[in-house]
């Protein structure tokens, strides 16, 4: 057995105190002077030595939970050595999610093979994995602790897959694409214009992302019952697609005297972002006032020193921060921003103003997450290859338990026992 945090072993110093305890206690000899001795009833040897016993027996319980508790505190872990593998085969689990997949893994071994998602769970035929959101970087540090002396990784090699910095790994790995020929061309929702209905669609293969727009007359499309989805035919035949009503956005920008020319930049982008989203955006000028409410507005832009009121629209407030990374930064609550610069020909086109205006409005997050979704590009194995470390060492064949658990569950029943005992013997 082994400990994580031996530190705490110090704690069993703490063993002293109920010895300490136990002797202090004891009750004095009290001496008392009779006349005569033949009245008085001989103490039977055989009791006397079992109170003795039973005292020494809440000694030792007293002792062994303060030593329970102090192992409990160290964190105690079995360790059990387990056999090691020559190469581990690790899959991401859509790969062998069908009899197809796996049927095109036939030659390599049974055992030995891992699925690629949290804690590296050992695959055994028609298990079910839920395939969630993970990133390949995140995963690969997990496989140092394989019992495999190198590790061979199939993956789709999804670039949306690939975050953070590149890891470096003691343990040898070799990551090997699969499928990356796939393509998907499908629609994924529609929104209502004026006199039409504009399906949008997405693009992806192994190279490229796109989406497309096609406007198709109202009377020309096919709902469901409650109007809400739109009948469409796909390659695996006909679906539904969601039906959002076409947005109307509502910008109140207030400002203040001193501002005018920031005034004009920022409307100017607003009305790029219109034409280039095709988004029906009102833009309404106010000046400060200690009567001035939102009740209606969507998104605010406030260029004044003034305090801006309480609001539960999305705000853009104007505060120069020369420290700052971005034109655009988060504020103090999930809906205020602060705007960092103060705006020039030269900042609106060489760090492209319209397009950290257009991230604050976040006009299509659904559709961007959406479309995220369906992002099949790819990258080479050249590109997935993780680092290896220059001093390599062997890692230990073996496998920890945590018994933390189990041992509280003694501790409490102790617990229980010595108070028992205590309150019988009023200790």
């Amino acid at each position: 057995m082994t400990f994580l945090q031996p530190s705490y072993l110090w704690g069993l110093l703490g063993l002293l105190i109920p010895i300490a305890i136990h002797f202090w206690s004891r009750k004095k000899v009290q001496i008392i002077k009779v006349g005569s001795t033949q009245f008085i009833a001989q103490t039977k040897s055989k009791q006397s030595k079992s109170i003795q016993i039973n005292e020494w027996w809440l000694l030792v319980l007293r002792c062994f939970i303060i030593a329970l508790l102090v192992g409990i505190l160290a964190v105690p872990q079995i360790t059990t050595t387990v056999p090691r593998l020559d190469v581990a085969y690790v899959f991401e689990p859509s790969l062998l999610a069908t009899a197809e997949g796996r049927a095109r893994f036939q030659q390599i071994p049974q055992q030995g093979r891992f699925l690629l998602t949290e804690g590296l769970p050992e695959w055994q035929e028609y298990t079910l994995v839920e395939e969630g959101n993970f990133h390949y970087w995140q995963l690969a540090k997990e496989m140092e602790q394989l019992p495999a002396d190198s590790v061979v990784v199939f993956v789709h090699a999804f670039a949306k897959a690939v975050k953070g910095k590149r890891p470096t790994l003691v343990k040898n790995s070799t990551w090997i694409p699969v499928d990356t020929e796939a393509e998907i061309s499908k629609p994924v929702w529609a929104r209502v214009k004026k006199d039409s209905i504009e399906v949008v669609a997405v693009y992806s293969d192994a190279t490229t992302l796109s989406f497309s727009k096609t406007p198709i007359a109202e009377n020309e499309v096919r709902r469901n019952a409650s109007q809400d989805s739109l009948e469409v035919n796909t390659e695996e035949g006909g679906a539904y697609i969601p039906i959002y009503p076409e947005k109307e956005i509502k910008v109140v920008m207030v400002v203040d005297d001193g501002f005018e020319t920031q005034s004009t930049f920022v409307e100017a982008g607003i009305k790029a972002i219109a034409r280039y989203t095709q988004t029906d955006i009102t833009l309404e000028k106010r000046t400060p006032s200690a009567e001035l409410v939102f009740p209606e507005s969507d998104y605010i832009v406030w260029l004044s020193d003034a305090v801006l009121p309480e609001t539960t629209a999305k705000t853009l407030r104007y505060r120069q921060d020369i420290l700052a990374h971005r034109l655009i930064e988060p504020g103090t609550s999930p809906t205020d921003f602060i705007w960092t610069k103060e705006l020039n020909t030269n900042v609106v086109l060489e760090e492209d103003w319209v397009g950290h205006l257009l991230d604050w409005f976040a006009l299509d997050t659904d559709l961007v997450a959406q479309i995220q979704e369906e992002d099949i590009r790819t990258l080479s194995g050249e590109q997935l290859q993780t680092k290896v470390a220059v001093n390599t060492a062997t890692i230990p064949n073996i496998a920890t338990a945590n018994v933390s658990g189990w041992l509280w569950m003694i501790f409490l029943f102790l617990m229980i026992g010595e108070r028992i005992v205590a309150s019988l013997r009023k200790q």
